[in-house]
């Protein structure tokens, strides 16, 4: 009775450690898919508001140096 119903347990054991196995690496899969995704998401925001800001920056300089000009010129006027 034993050597007939071994096999048999052994192959469910090995069914049921196969499924446990794809299962957890399905999960894995998934969750680690997300995980990139959030990182992918964090990294191009992250770039964005740089972006964003250095062109602020710049467009605020390029702003103060035209009236700093503007300045500039008036008062050259002025005192010519």
């Amino acid at each position: 009775m034993k050597n007939k119903f071994f096999p048999t347990f052994k192959r469910y054991i090995g069914a049921t450690v196969k499924l446990l196995v794809l299962t957890i690496s399905f999960f894995g899969v998934i969750t680690l898919t997300i995980f990139g995704a959030y990182s992918a998401y964090n990294a191009v925001t992250a770039a964005y508001k740089k972006i964003k800001s250095d062109v602020m920056k710049q467009y605020a300089g390029f702003q103060e140096n035209e009236t700093s000009k503007k300045t500039k010129g008036t008062t050259r006027i002025i005192r010519g």
